[in-house]
């Protein structure tokens, strides 16, 4: 689970060739507050252009927060794939929770941080409930299991379509962080899917004060059946002003 890709050559990939798009989120952005089914879609265009023009400014604000990171915080990477994110928040001091459940990559954030003391590995997915889910890998035959990022404990995702699930645990989000000796400064949350239903959560229970500052990766693209339901989490989250919460994560 999440993405071990380098968000700034992505950026650089999108200023050189991705005018068109651009050019059409402007239009989508006009249309985006449709009531009903069109303002929807609008939106769902919208989003695809604005996580690539604030892709930037998403990474600059994990970069003002991480040089804040002491060793008396703590923070949590969700989603830490083979542990790219992981490393950046270790390297601050700071106590840092790495959930990962995917067998192969679990064992490679094992080796990696096998020196790491400030660095606790969770072997297991994250969500706004616990318990024992099904866990669907990305199915790419052939790939490099060490580059596959979109294993999923939701079903449907495009990239996980007719693979074989299995079973792994779940741990509360929201116990886990109470069990938490303070609030954590920083969450990056790239847990393809599951998101959702904690950022509702979240919102539902006016629980933003959980944490400090919370970048997410919301899965529009990848889960079709999870559209309406993201694009109301976009326009909750705007209308109710969280600063403390940024849903562009590349």
């Amino acid at each position: 689970m999440g993405n071990a890709t380098n968000g700034r050559s992505e950026y650089r990939w999108y200023e050189k060739g991705f005018g068109l798009r651009k050019k059409l989120g402007s239009v989508y952005h006009l249309y985006r507050f449709m009531p009903g089914w069109e303002g929807n879609r609008a939106y769902l265009e919208w989003l695809k252009t604005a996580r690539m023009e604030r892709m930037k400014d998403t990474l600059a604000a994990f970069d003002t927060v991480l040089a804040g990171l002491t060793p008396g915080s703590i923070a949590l990477d969700l989603g830490a794939n083979i542990g790219d994110y992981t490393a950046k928040l270790a390297a601050t001091g700071a106590e840092v929770h790495a959930f990962e459940p995917e067998p192969t990559l679990f064992a490679q954030l094992e080796r990696r941080f096998a020196d790491t003391p400030n660095v606790v590995l969770h072997q297991a997915a994250i969500a706004a409930e616990a318990g024992t889910v099904q866990f669907w890998p990305e199915n790419n035959e052939g790939a490099d299991p060490l580059a596959l990022m979109s294993h999923s404990i939701v079903e449907g995702g495009k990239h996980t379509a007719g693979s074989i699930p299995f079973e792994v645990q779940c741990v509360d989000f929201f116990s886990f962080i109470e069990s938490l000796e303070q609030a954590p400064a920083l969450v990056k949350m790239d847990i393809e899917g599951a998101e959702v239903a904690i950022l509702e959560r979240m919102l539902e229970e006016k629980r933003f004060d959980l944490v400090g500052e919370l970048f997410v990766e919301t899965h529009e693209s990848q889960f079709p059946k999870l559209q309406d339901r993201i694009v109301a989490i976009h326009k909750r989250t705007k209308s109710a002003g969280l600063t403390n919460v940024n849903l562009f994560w590349p």
